[in-house]
């Protein structure tokens, strides 16, 4: 009736509610596990009644949850894009290049952000739209490895370390960066704040890496360095 508002405090990024037919609760999206997902909320009286509870882990964030049938059920529609990861032979002494060749989606997700390896026999790229994963393909043999991040990058890059490891970059709920090891598959978070646009550099040997930082109190044509595995940066 409009008497009062009633706001729902958390820190997460919060949106999309919808109300149940019955008014009982809402569904929502919410981060507030760092990935996009969908959460119940129990309301009585216009107001909360209970705990926020998850209901669909890593649900398409590029949707929203339209409606509720008679029965209960949600209908949530979400979106794609035909963007997709392409090699080509070149010649440089020829005037045109190859045929396009298009990297296979798997179900249909995109493949994004693609890298060669330094001696060109693998391909790492991102799969998925929220970029949550990082995929490693013989060029060869058509074989891959996947690797989680445990989080969604958004809009992310990927380069090659060295010919065992790639650094991954992007941003979602603010800039992160990766590290993985191709041979046991571990994945280390590097407590860096970089261009989401831009991967680090790996120098040394990659021991230490070079970046263009995302962080307005450092000025915006630095660039900075440091060792992966210490804290504190060194701006150049």
């Amino acid at each position: 009736d409009g008497s009062r508002e009633q706001r729902i405090e958390h820190p997460a990024d919060d949106s999309k509610p919808l109300f149940l037919p019955d008014g009982s609760g809402i569904v929502f999206m919410s981060n507030r596990r760092d990935v996009r997902d969908l959460w119940f909320l129990p309301v009585a009286d216009g107001r909360p009644s209970g705990e926020a509870r998850l209901v669909w882990r890593g649900a398409t964030p590029f949707g929203t949850a339209d409606r509720f049938a008679d029965n209960g059920s949600l209908f949530y529609y979400f979106y794609t894009n035909a963007n997709g990861t392409y090699t080509v032979p070149v010649n440089p002494a020829a005037t045109s290049i190859g045929e396009l060749t298009r990297v296979a989606p798997v179900l249909s997700e995109p493949n994004t952000g693609a890298a060669f390896s330094p001696d060109g026999r693998y391909l790492a790229h991102f799969r998925g739209a929220a970029a949550g994963r990082v995929v490693i393909r013989e060029l060869a043999t058509g074989l891959e490895r996947e690797f989680s991040f445990g989080a969604q990058l958004g809009e992310g890059a990927i380069r090659w370390c060295t010919g065992d490891s790639i650094i991954a970059t992007g941003s979602l709920s603010g800039s992160v960066a990766y590290r993985v090891n191709i041979k046991d598959g571990s994945v280390q978070s590097l407590h860096i704040v970089p261009n989401p646009a831009i991967a680090p550099l790996c120098v040394a040997g990659g021991e230490e890496i070079v970046y263009a930082p995302s962080n307005p109190a450092i000025e915006q044509k630095a660039l900075v360095r440091r060792a992966v595995r210490v804290a504190k940066p060194i701006i150049i």
